[in-house]
Order: C-alpha cells, then structure tokens, then sequence
C-alpha cells in the first residue's frame, strides 16, 4: 500500500510538474496527488480487533481531525473570497515575491491607494528588475500620481529594446498608450511613447518568434500613427508586424484606418478584402476589427 501511494503521488505530480521553481499559491497541484499519501496513513489507521476503548478513542481522533481540516478549509475559502485579504496575506506570507507585490500593488489603484500601489509596483520592479511589466506597473503609478521620472522612461525603453513584450507587459502598455492618447498623464506624451514603442521595435527586429515579433512592430506602428507626418511610416511598421503574424489582422485593419484617415479609400477597401481573406483563414475571429473598417469607409464614401 506504502509503495502504491508513493507511485500514486509521484504520477500525480508527473502530469503538470516543471523543472522551473514556482512562487505564489500553486496549492492546487497537491490535491490529487495527496491521495497517494493519504491512503496509507489511512490503512494503518484503520480499526483492527480493537477493544471498546480504542475503538471510542480512534473515533475521537477521527473527528478531530475532521473538524481541524473543514475548519482550515472554511478559513482558506474566506481568505480566497476576499481579493484585498488575500493580496494583503500573499505579500506577509511572501515579501521577497515580485508578483505578489505587483498584484498587491494593483489592487490598491483599483481602491484608490495610488501612493501605496507606486510604492508596492517599485517593491515588485525591485525584487525583479528583468520583468518589463513590474516597470510598466511603475510608469502608470507615476503617471496617475502626475509625478513621471524621465529615469522610468528610460529605463522602460532599454528594456523593452532588450526583453519580449510579456502579457503584463502589453496590459500596462495598452494602459500607457490609452493616457497617452487621452492626455491623462502630464509627464507622458505621444513623444514618449514614440520613444518606449521604438525600444519595443528594436527588440522585434531580432526577435525570431513571431507573436513576439508582431507586437513590437505594432506597438511601434501605433506611436507612430500619432504624429499624421508619420503615417507612411506606420503603414510601413504594421506591415511588418502583419508579416510577421500574418494570424493576427489587426495591423492590416489599422493600415486601412490610416489610409482611410489620408482619404486614400480605394487603398483602404483593398486592405479590408485582404484582412477579410486572411481572417477567413484563421482560427481567431476578428470580425469585429472588420465590422468598424466597414462602415467608417461606407460614412466616408457616402460623404463623397
């Protein structure tokens, strides 16, 4: 039995185990292998020709420990419940883990504690220096409290000129990108962003992989759009990005917004019948893009 729930815990583990150590709560991975290590404590524990006594006292113990779990279990569930409770345990119970200081941190902004959550994202940028995304976490707390450091917007450029866009990453950056646009940051913008989103672009130039590759260039191409003298330019950079990934056809979609933007709507419903053809042939469905290329082209032919 001993050997049997030792294979039992081992192949549990064998099925979503890596070489790369984990941080945070990953609890979870245990819950089907732990049966493995039950189930030969239970067998020992079993009731064997026991005397009235022993029996009573076996029951007992039982019982207990059935209570100490389901009374574990109850306080994990209200700590699980609750996002801030459970943000705010995670970091006394790992304060050298980055991740638990950046979701510590964005939980804050959401309750309005700016000061509080730029001080947990510069912890978390801290403990990992090589994650671009705790920086990007660092750039928007500055930018809601008015106080962008040029020094945080160098330092962003140079990393993402040297490390892959991350999903932490492009959320942060979509979020930059939308202050940007609506001029909510004082200290950021459309120039600075020009100057992340190149250091994006180098990267990209020596990046093989091609989701990576593509979100460089389209970050770059979007700065770009910005200043109208640069549009030629933009066009240019989202047809890398689409050459890259041709799965992806938001760059064709955004080439055809900047056409129809210069009044170029020949050009423009070419791009869309390109964007139409590849978005038949790949599995994720843009046709949404599509759907508001088309009738920005039907307001602006009709206005002919």
């Amino acid at each position: 039995m001993v050997t049997f729930g030792l294979l039992w815990f081992l192949a549990a583990h064998l099925m979503e185990s890596t070489v790369l150590p984990l941080e945070l709560v990953f609890e979870h991975r245990n819950y089907l292998a732990a049966y493995g290590l039950l189930l030969p404590v239970v067998y020992a524990l079993i009731p064997r020709n026991l005397a009235s006594l022993q029996r009573q006292l076996r029951v007992l113990f039982y019982g207990c420990a059935a209570a100490l779990l389901c009374f574990q279990t109850y306080t994990r569930s209200v700590t699980w419940s609750n996002a801030g409770l459970l943000a705010s345990i995670t970091v006394q119970e790992h304060p050298h883990s980055a991740r638990a200081h950046h979701n510590y941190g964005m939980l804050l902004g959401t309750i309005g504690e700016h000061e509080r959550s730029l001080e947990a994202a510069r912890r978390a940028e801290r403990l990992n220096p090589n994650n671009t995304g705790y920086t990007t976490a660092v750039l928007l707390g500055e930018c809601t409290l008015d106080r962008v450091q040029p020094d945080t917007i160098e330092r962003l450029r140079y990393k993402l000129a040297s490390q892959p866009i991350n999903t932490h990453t492009a959320t942060n950056l979509n979020q930059l990108l939308e202050a940007t646009v609506r001029n909510y940051c004082d200290g950021l913008d459309a120039h600075s962003f020009l100057k992340l989103a190149r250091g994006a672009a180098e990267y990209a130039e020596t990046e093989t992989q091609a989701r990576r590759r593509a979100a460089g260039f389209t970050y770059y191409g979007i700065a770009l759009s910005q200043f109208p003298d640069r549009r030629s330019e933009a066009i240019e950079t989202f047809r890398k990005a689409f050459d890259a990934d041709p799965s992806n056809i938001g760059p064709l979609v955004a080439i055809g917004q900047l056409q129809a933007s210069d009044g170029r709507l020949t050009d423009a419903r070419e791009t869309l019948k390109q964007a139409e053809h590849h978005n038949q042939r790949h599995i994720t469905d843009r046709s949404s893009l599509l759907v508001r290329l088309e009738k920005r082209l039907e307001r602006l032919e009709t206005a002919q």
